[in-house]
């Protein structure tokens, strides 16, 4: 599915993302859940005889249920780190920017901007590179979403 330090062209990733379609089908709602993503992208390994396993953070939308935004920092690199994708799943944007709300990215890149009190994210939307500030993002979301990843 993704090979360590491979290049992923663009052309590849939207073939692999028709297949994958199969699996992680939208409902009316949309794909409103990483529970729905990680069960679609579970059975597509599975029917393509590749095992891994996956590593989730749910952020929720109350404040006193989310994790600590260092726990949320840490969880994205290590992803990175691993050179992996990391999903990522916005239902609310709160005053983050650049970002459609009840909507999954990819996290490219993240970057603690100590000067501005910030947390720099990259992320790919729509075959688009953005930037968003996550720890505006985790403060202000009133919905939650959450990150994964997988590994073999």
């Amino acid at each position: 599915m993704y090979a360590k330090n491979a290049c992923v062209y663009k052309e590849d990733a939207l073939a692999l993302m028709e297949e994958v379609w199969q699996y992680i089908t939208p409902t009316l709602l949309g794909v409103y859940s990483t529970d729905i993503f990680i069960r679609g992208a579970l059975e597509y390994g599975q029917e393509k005889g590749m095992d891994y396993e996956y590593a989730l953070l749910g952020i929720s939308g109350e404040n006193s249920c989310k994790p600590a935004l260092e726990e949320t920092v840490r969880f994205v690199k290590i992803g990175l780190a691993r050179g992996v994708p990391v999903a990522f799943l916005n239902l609310c944007s709160g005053r983050a920017k650049n970002m459609d709300r009840w909507h999954w990215m990819t996290v490219i890149s993240l970057e603690e901007d100590r000067d501005a009190d910030g947390i720099k994210m990259g992320i790919l939307d729509n075959g688009e590179k953005k930037e968003t500030d996550l720890k505006v993002w985790h403060d202000t979301t009133s919905m939650g979403g959450g990150f994964v990843y997988f590994v073999r």
